[in-house]
């Protein structure tokens, strides 16, 4: 009867969520859901929406994001692409999309007119690479990749913040990211499990920073993730965040860089507060590197270190030809180790470009960032920019070149910049006279 998840539309126990859960599960296993088969999650970040993942888990299967709020088009290409056997909704929140089968839908607001638990089901132990979830990206050809996440990678990520940032009796876990951004994952199971209750941020508390602020203080979080330009905003709109949130003492910093003007406004905000800045990308289970910043520690003088090999993490920072650099010189760095993911989903040629063959082992792989770093002589790492047309907006990362195709078409051509840390610009010229070529 612990409390396992807060929101601002009520608690939910351990007991209620894994029969909610159960019957999820039930639905799926009777729709031949089990290993290597992916069930979509269509459903807002909610306590709704941690049943349905755990509802796949429980089945045996594997869960992709396809987020509500995303546009038809999209909602449908990543359901076609990976073929999903099912699409869970919960139109309690929202309605069930119109391009889905009628057949392939699994309404959780039908499922919890019943008071069961699900009844039996069959036995589920995922082996370390079995799949896990497809997360998408962004893609060079105008197409989202989709990143197959596995138990092992995961669970390797998960071990690494219950030994390296204990969690201590009473804390709790906000759960802010959308399904489809790899941080979710953390955010979802770090407090879940071990007993933990786990604070549901809705979507339209984050859309207003004082909605977001009064979620977080009245759920009492302890812990949360965000990108630097959310932790700007609130820096700006919260002078003091002790006072405001005193009960969130360690706060993630994830998926842009982070600057030591941010880093120091954080400290004045929040004295008494840990910041840990971590580094990675959802090929890599969202995390590589972390450097850690106790409240008294003395903070860098120039650009924050993205830190040193976190969740047994192999860095090798290569130069053009593959071979290693030295401490000091500029590299690209790679990623080997127990974080990696699968690869991606049916994208054979990507996967030879971005997961090659590990430069001193052969049988294994590495992840090819194409983020430029230089090691220093403490062993930490400093990011340094691209070395490519990936881009961050927000946290989210965007590659030029699906902008570019979304935009284009027969009748013009389109060139996208960065034009801010907010902004992409894109410049559009018409092949022929019509300018309502758009």
């Amino acid at each position: 009867e612990s409390v396992a998840l807060r929101s601002s539309r009520g608690d939910c126990t351990y007991a209620e969520l894994r029969r909610r859960s159960g019957r999820v599960a039930r639905a799926l296993v009777d729709r031949a859901v089990g290993p290597e088969v992916t069930v979509g999650v269509g459903v807002a970040r909610s306590v709704s929406s941690m049943a349905a993942v755990l509802g796949v888990l429980r089945a045996g299967g594997a869960y992709v994001p396809i987020d509500p709020a995303y546009p038809d088009s999209r909602q449908r290409e990543l359901a076609s692409d990976t073929e999903i056997r099912a699409l869970l909704v919960d139109t309690r929140l929202t309605p069930a999309p119109a391009w889905a089968s009628r057949d392939a839908l699994v309404d959780l607001a039908d499922l919890d007119r019943d008071d069961d638990d699900g009844g039996a089901l069959p036995p589920v132990a995922p082996t370390p690479d079995a799949l896990l979830n497809v997360l998408y990206t962004s893609g060079t050809t105008g197409r989202p990749k989709g990143v197959c996440g596995t138990h092992g990678a995961m669970l390797n990520r998960l071990r690494w913040a219950w030994e390296a940032l204990p969690l201590d009796a009473g804390e709790v876990v906000a759960h802010r990211a959308t399904l489809n951004f790899v941080d979710a994952g953390p955010e979802m199971f770090t407090a879940l499990l071990r007993g933990l209750p786990t604070a549901v941020v809705l979507p339209d508390e984050t859309a207003d920073l004082a909605r977001f602020v009064g979620a977080l203080r009245a759920m009492e979080a302890t812990r949360i993730t965000v990108v630097p330009s959310i932790l700007a905003a609130l820096v700006r709109r919260v002078p003091s965040l002790a006072e405001a949130l005193p009960a969130l003492r360690l706060w993630i910093s994830s998926g842009e860089a982070l600057s030591v003007e941010l880093l120091r406004a954080l400290r004045a905000s929040h004295p008494g507060a840990t910041v840990v800045n971590l580094y990675g990308s959802t090929e890599v289970t969202g995390d590589a590197t972390g450097a850690v910043f106790a409240p008294g520690d003395p903070l860098p003088q120039g650009a924050v270190p993205i830190g040193h090999a976190i969740a047994g993490a192999e860095l090798l920072v290569l130069d053009a030809a593959g071979a290693p650099v030295a401490t000091g010189e500029r590299g690209e760095l790679f990623v080997a180790g127990p974080l990696l993911a699968r690869g991606y989903h049916r994208r054979p040629q990507e996967d030879g470009v971005r997961f090659p063959r590990h430069p001193q082992r052969p049988d294994a792989k590495a992840f090819r960032t194409g983020d430029l770093v230089r090691r220093e002589a403490d062993g930490a790492l400093r990011y340094l920019g691209r070395a490519d047309n990936l881009v961050k907006v927000r946290g989210v990362r965007v590659e030029l070149e699906e902008v570019e195709a979304a935009l284009s078409n027969a009748r013009c051509d389109v060139i996208v910049v960065r034009a801010d840390d907010d902004a992409l610009v894109a410049f559009v010229t018409p092949t022929d006279a019509d300018l309502d070529a758009l």
